[in-house]
């Protein structure tokens, strides 16, 4: 009984906070009907909340997998070729959230200039990442990883476009909704990321905190998307160790990650 209690309170607690939140705006992929938008265009507030301790949610029966996804606008001046995140198995409203989900994340990827045409494609971060979907303890993650090629320019860009499900009731998560004071962790995140850097990109980098957007979630840490200069890579993907992270998390982040 006293056990019981504890996880209710807990539960009580957790299920009444509320979290500003910022991230990509979302749609279709790059077709005639689409709207895109950059990634940094904040949406509105959200409440997350979840389960106690007792109750924390699992991804038990579900199976990460990549699937082609190909096609292009009616006019032809937009194609893409490359490999979704999606997953299968689990429970069905927790599945087609994050399919849904990964799928209109899609539709950020920005065409070239008007009047040019443009074709996404599989692309791969240093070191060695590529388009994958994460089924870690308590989330599934999909990190979309594509280049974007458009006439007139001398080399393919790469765009970075993910999505975090909590597994309990298929809610997304976005980077500030796991700490309590999103400003100051991020620019925590970015101290943290220059010294998991093996590559050396970000050892002088000075972008800006605010940038930090695309992360997914893993067992063994939080996996930060960092944008750089086009000359470095487009984007260093570091992975930050939850034991380093759990003092910038909120209630919700603690019982997601640091349980």
């Amino acid at each position: 009984m006293t056990r019981r209690r504890t996880g209710l309170v807990i539960a009580a607690l957790v299920g009444a906070a509320v979290l500003a939140v910022s991230g990509c705006t979302s749609g279709r992929p790059p077709e005639p009907s689409s709207t895109t938008a950059t990634g940094t265009t904040a949406p509105a507030s959200r409440t997350v909340t979840t389960t106690s301790i007792d109750l924390a949610p699992s991804t038990a029966g579900f199976r990460g997998v990549v699937r082609e996804h190909r096609g292009r606008t009616d006019d032809g001046t937009v194609t893409w070729d490359y490999a979704l995140p999606q997953v299968e198995g689990g429970t069905k409203a927790v599945r087609e959230a994050f399919n849904t989900a990964m799928d209109s994340a899609t539709g950020a990827l920005v065409p070239g200039p008007a009047g040019t045409e443009t074709t996404f494609g599989n692309a791969t971060l240093l070191p060695e990442e590529v388009s994958r979907t994460v089924v870690a303890r308590t989330t599934l993650s999909g990190a979309l990883i594509v280049d974007r090629m458009f006439t007139g320019a001398a080399h393919p860009s790469v765009a970075v476009q993910t999505v975090v499900i909590e597994a309990a009731a298929g809610r997304t998560l976005l980077l500030d909704d796991v700490f309590a004071d999103p400003a100051a962790a991020r620019t925590q995140l970015a101290s943290l990321a220059r010294s998991a850097d093996t590559t050396g990109r970000l050892a002088g980098s000075t972008g800006d905190p605010a940038e930090l957007h695309a992360w997914i979630a893993t067992d063994e840490g939080l996996h930060l998307y960092v944008p750089v200069i086009h000359a470095l890579g487009d984007y260093v993907p570091v992975t930050l160790a939850w034991a380093d992270v759990a003092p910038l998390l909120n209630a919700t982040g603690r019982i997601l990650f640091a349980g």
